[in-house]
């Protein structure tokens, strides 16, 4: 009887599993689950594709506020038929516009304004007529007060995360070394304990959540501290990614990163 049993109920376990299988080779696919209707969005990006070996370091991110005069808006969607750019009394007509804006914008915004049409996919978006239009404005600020990359920083390396300690960074501050032909630069201090890292605008890029720098040489008495800073997720959250000699005579590369918060006065 125990072994009728048994092979009862095997039986009715595996026809539920059979069942189930059954029902969901039978689910069907959206096949619109995938797809978005037209839209003109478009990223704002501070652009440094003019300076070529900063291009392939820099962590190109996206922001409405920037503080290069420099900047690059990209529609997301790569497959539309047109776009039509309207930025300032300009009109362009490419699905990447970059433009050098002048000075006097510095405290103020514009408004940018894509069109973008392509052909649309009625079957899953009936009401799509494939033309959209999207406005933003990018806001410019002066960089060395109000950069987001300026302040101190309480944190830890990643590998030693009980350590904490403090990084602060500035901005356009004059060059500490006469000889410099470059007369301004930026302080990334205890980076590395007690080193007071001074980089020339000649080694370094900074912008709104950005700050790229590269010391080269020998600073502090490591063979060259180069890195990126970049802030994020929130506005006072850092991480930095750096990298440096030991000493001038090793050709071992110490990599490490930093992550740390805002000290609030």
């Amino acid at each position: 009887m125990k072994k009728v049993l048994f092979i009862i109920v095997s039986l009715w376990f595996f026809a539920i599993i059979f069942s189930l299988e059954s029902c969901h080779k039978d689910e069907k696919v959206d096949p619109c689950k995938a797809l978005h209707q037209t839209s003109a969005d478009f990223t704002i990006m501070e652009d440094h594709s003019n300076i070529v070996d900063v291009d392939k370091a820099w962590k190109y991110y996206s922001c409405d506020t920037v503080s290069s005069l420099y900047v690059r808006f990209t529609a997301k969607d790569s497959l539309a038929d047109s776009y039509e750019w309207h930025i300032g009394a300009g009109i362009y007509n490419n699905r990447s516009v970059s433009l050098n804006f002048p000075t006097s914008l510095v405290g103020q915004s514009i408004p940018v304004m894509l069109i973008l049409t392509k052909k649309p996919n009625s079957n899953c978006f009936p009401k799509d007529n494939g033309i959209d239009t999207i406005t933003k404005k990018v806001y410019f600020v002066e960089g060395c007060t109000h950069s987001l990359i300026k302040g101190t920083f309480v944190g830890y390396n990643t590998l030693s995360p009980k350590d904490t300690f403090s990084v602060s960074i500035d901005l356009c501050k004059p060059s500490p070394y006469p000889f410099q032909t470059q007369t301004t630069g930026s302080f990334v201090n205890n980076i590395l304990p007690g080193c007071k890292l001074f980089v020339s605008d000649n080694g370094n890029l900074y912008g709104y959540k950005e700050l790229l720098f590269l010391s080269g040489g020998v600073v502090c008495n490591y063979g060259g501290i180069n890195g990126i800073a970049t802030i994020g997720p929130s506005k006072d959250e850092i991480i930095i990614d750096y990298s440096y000699y030991a000493d001038v005579t090793t050709s071992n590369l110490t990599k490490k990163k930093f992550v740390g918060k805002r000290k609030i006065k």
